[in-house]
């Protein structure tokens, strides 16, 4: 499953579905489409199960873009990108812990790339890649995913 975000929704009177509209201030990633929604995860894999029997699953990808800047001492400190990431492993994370056989998790990207709705204005990759030299950078949300891989936990 591709999982990025998801929508809130309720229950109306007459039994039916109701999405509800975010508020013009709700936390969004660098790209209109993505509200911030770590649950969204956890909801996914959990409908997956319950409405379709799905057993096992991948989470194939899973990641946001980000306005990157390279600072003076050549670090990228992508907070936003790593605090997506740091949510939506907890959310995994309770799926895990409540049973779900969830057996492989991929964040979007590795690098940044061309994105084939954005081409390269948007950058998903915790590598940063400087365009005109091909210079591959770790943001600091690489840094911090290289402790999460190591430890086997969300850090």
């Amino acid at each position: 499953m591709n999982v990025y975000y998801g929508d809130f929704v309720r229950g109306t009177a007459e039994g039916q579905m109701e999405r509800i509209a975010l508020p013009a201030q709700y936390p969004k990633a660098d790209i209109s489409w993505l509200s911030i929604t770590p649950q969204a995860i956890y909801w996914a894999i959990r409908h997956a199960h319950e409405v379709y029997g799905v057993s096992t699953l991948y989470i194939t990808e899973n990641g946001a873009p980000y306005i990157d800047r390279v600072q003076a001492n050549g670090e990228i400190h992508d907070l936003g990108r790593r605090e997506y990431l740091r949510n939506n492993l907890i959310s995994l994370h309770r799926a895990i812990q409540e049973g779900f056989d969830v057996r492989g998790y991929f964040l979007w990207s590795l690098l940044d790339n061309y994105e084939w709705a954005e081409g390269y204005a948007k950058r998903f990759g915790i590598v940063y890649v400087d365009y005109g030299t091909l210079r591959r950078t770790p943001k600091l949300s690489a840094h911090w995913y290289s402790k999460v891989i190591e430890s086997n936990a969300v850090v």
